[in-house]
């Protein structure tokens, strides 16, 4: 069963609540009001629950909107968030509620998704944001090795990983404890790596 996620997000006029996972989303509840957001939002979260008929006994981590927008609407978003994670020692995710309404916007169509708040007295909160297609990495059909550093600092690990599970001919390695540049690290890092080089390449179609 996928991850269950509870998403809060107090940063603008509108306080939004869901829970679900990756794939589904299985309930949504917003107000409209910036001064009702701390009275509702307990009300919130239990109206998605009982909707989606889930306990938060079976919520697996909590997503909070981090901005930018109103101060105290945040603060009531991240008080409640934290709350909820603390009580059940969930994970807790900051996403810029700025991402989250350009993914909202972005559907299955292609191209950059600008997402705008008000910001008062004639001013905007503004991003841009491209989201890749999905379904690219199993549309590839060379095949690809791919070696990942377990203790990299500057590429998401967890990242390339997701992405390499979707090859169509990928292979996948993650040399633990090796940092950014692998082929710069120390020869036991480096042996790994051409060790699944050598592996890889007699074996692939294009060459065997």
């Amino acid at each position: 069963m996928s991850a269950l996620w509870l998403a809060i997000d107090t940063a603008t006029d509108v306080a939004s609540v869901a829970v679900g996972s990756a794939e589904h989303i299985a309930a949504v509840r917003s107000i409209h009001g910036a001064r009702q957001h701390a009275a509702q939002i307990v009300s919130l979260i239990q109206q998605v629950l009982a909707v989606a008929k889930l306990r938060l006994g079976q919520i697996t981590g909590i997503i909070v909107g981090d901005g930018p927008g109103s101060f105290t609407g945040l603060r009531i978003g991240w008080a409640a968030a934290k709350g909820i994670a603390h009580d059940g020692e969930l994970p807790l995710v900051a996403i810029p509620s700025l991402l989250g309404a350009a993914h909202a916007a972005h559907g299955e169509t292609a191209g950059p998704v600008v997402a705008c708040f008000d910001a008062l007295r004639g001013q905007v909160f503004g991003a841009m944001y491209e989201f890749a297609d999905p379904g690219y990495p199993s549309s590839i059909r060379q095949p690809i090795l791919i070696v990942a550093a377990g203790h990299d600092e500057l590429v998401s690990t967890p990242a390339i990983g997701q992405f390499a599970v979707r090859l169509r001919a990928g292979s996948h390695l993650v040399i633990a404890g090796s940092r950014h540049e692998i082929l710069m690290e120390k020869d036991h890092y480096r042996q790994q790596f051409w060790a699944a080089f050598d592996a890889f390449v007699p074996g692939s179609p294009l060459f065997g």
